[in-house]
């Protein structure tokens, strides 16, 4: 049968055929799209918040600016003299040792995050709390934990709801004058 010898009917029903392909073409398409925005749409976004202040607390946060919940996977501190993952209060202990802060002379407070633990949209967490307490002098605390952190690298790693596994660390943290 050659083009010419084609009824209307026939051209017809190819016309459909073309358009169905077509529309299955762009419903797939636009799967895929919708798909991708809803991953976007719930990503989390973890910043590592350092404050040294000279009022005598000191304080390292995790902060969500993202637009969904991060489950956290680890969270490591990354100093010259060595690295540390922070899983329990010890972790930590060993971390200030680490950093040669007078343990004597402050009050330490301490959040440790099991893992999949989740850090809310807009929602933040205080990892580390250094406090003066009478004996300590503020500014002298602040320039201990200003030197401490600008050699130090804090990594963590956190996924989405979608699983998608993301990494946020702040590098060499330095102080605001």
């Amino acid at each position: 049968m050659s083009p010419t010898q084609l009824s209307n009917s026939d051209w017809i029903a190819i016309s459909s055929a073309v358009v169905a392909i077509c529309a299955l073409v762009t419903s797939i398409w636009q799967g895929y799209l919708s798909r991708r925005h809803n991953v976007l749409s719930v990503r989390p976004h973890l910043e590592v918040v350092v404050t040294s202040s000279i009022h005598g607390t000191n304080h390292l946060a995790l902060k969500n600016g993202g637009l969904g919940p991060a489950v956290l996977d680890s969270v490591q501190f990354v100093h010259r003299k060595g690295s540390i993952n922070i899983l329990s209060g010890a972790s930590y202990m060993e971390f200030l040792r680490l950093l040669a802060l007078d343990l004597g002379e402050v009050e330490v407070r301490w959040y440790v995050p099991d893992q999949h633990s989740i850090v809310s949209q807009g929602e933040s967490i205080q990892l580390l709390a250094v406090s003066c307490n009478e004996n300590t002098n503020a500014l002298s605390l602040k320039a201990a934990f200003d030197t401490a952190f600008s050699e130090t690298t804090v990594a963590v790693e956190y996924r989405c709801m979608y699983g998608k596994i993301h990494r946020s660390k702040l590098d060499a943290f330095e102080p605001i004058a």
